[in-house]
């Protein structure tokens, strides 16, 4: 997920805080922020987890 690679690469927060963050935020997201995240973390294939990113 986007946000648990951002929270994890970009702000340096573990992994298992950064997947409990994004859980809680992901469907607040507009397609605009995650289109904004994608572009700045270069289009990750995988979360921090391993799991592939839709």
């Amino acid at each position: 997920m986007l946000l648990e690679c951002f929270f994890h690469e970009v702000l340096g927060m573990d992994i298992d805080s950064s997947y409990e963050e994004a859980s809680r935020m992901k469907h607040e997201l507009f397609t605009e922020t995650e289109d904004a995240l994608r572009r700045y973390l270069r289009n990750p294939s995988r979360c921090p987890h391993g799991i592939p990113i839709p």
